[in-house]
């Protein structure tokens, strides 16, 4: 019986780890619609194609944001 508690507290972590994965990721993906509403709302990636791109293809949403408003800085 006393192997059974360790079992069931590593399941239960394992549980909390993956919904805290599930939140991460769910988060994140939030994040990237907002970026790419952003970039087409500041038709961007008409006039940079290039910022464009690069806020497109970082997996980081803070540094596409970054990349977006550098580009609108330069206009």
């Amino acid at each position: 019986m006393s192997s059974v508690v360790p079992r069931v507290l590593l399941a239960a972590v394992a549980v909390a780890l993956a919904a805290v994965a599930v939140a991460f990721q769910l988060g994140w993906d939030r994040a990237h619609r907002e970026t790419m509403t952003l970039l087409a709302s500041t038709g961007l990636a008409v006039r940079q194609p290039d910022v464009a791109a690069i806020a497109a293809s970082d997996p980081d949403p803070v540094r596409a944001r970054l990349a977006i408003a550098r580009g609108l800085l330069a206009e």
